[in-house]
């Protein structure tokens, strides 16, 4: 069953956290997702998460793909800019039996794989979009959809990322609304939550 949160403010925040003390009552190692558009605020609300229960986060972004993957990468894929394979086989099957995620984290600047992370078993937040593409659900002991309006993302975005064009800006908001209408990722999530409502210096 979906609830859908209409901002993000602390007594809804808490909301979220009590999905997550629930599933801890049904498996001691839980793997959350949060997922939602470029700009919506899944960071934000990952980082409240872990500051209230020292959950470990992973970030979807540690797993963009190089300039020459993304020359062979298959582009009919959803969210093939990102090694979602990668992220499935390093970090979601094994703390979903039980051990510890180990991955390459992917380094901006200089377009390369860089230092090795570990992520130990217990509560591990994965945030970032396309975190519930469909093949990926089933490692999710809880689902949140963060929401948020085209404009709004957008002025984020360029206040956050300003050294990128607006066309790259766009592009990626046209594939993220591909992935909703095609995926229904929102329909997936055990909660979802307006991530208007998140203050901006986290977002």
């Amino acid at each position: 069953m979906i609830e859908e949160l209409a901002t993000m403010d602390d007594r809804q925040l808490n909301l979220v956290l009590a999905l997550i003390e629930s599933a801890q009552g049904i498996d001691q190692h839980v793997v959350i997702a949060i997922d939602g558009p470029s700009g919506a605020g899944k960071t934000t609300l990952s980082q409240n998460i872990a500051d209230r229960t020292a959950g470990s986060v992973v970030h979807v972004d540690d797993f963009y793909r190089n300039s020459s993957d993304r020359t062979v990468a298959d582009r009919a894929e959803t969210g093939w800019e990102f090694d979602l394979l990668r992220l499935k086989d390093q970090v979601l099957i094994p703390l979903s039996a039980g051990g510890p995620g180990r991955y390459q984290r992917y380094d901006w600047p200089t377009d390369r794989l860089a230092e090795w992370r570990e992520v130990q078993p217990g509560l591990a937040i994965i945030e970032g979009v396309y975190t519930l593409r469909s093949d990926l659900r089933p490692y999710y002991s809880v689902a949140v959809w963060v929401s948020c309006s085209p404009t709004a993302r957008l002025t984020r975005m360029l206040d956050r990322d300003d050294a990128w064009p607006i066309e790259q800006l766009e592009d990626w908001m046209r594939k993220e609304d591909a992935y909703l209408e095609s995926q229904h990722p929102d329909r997936a999530a055990s909660i979802v939550v307006n991530g208007e409502g998140l203050p901006l210096s986290r977002v």
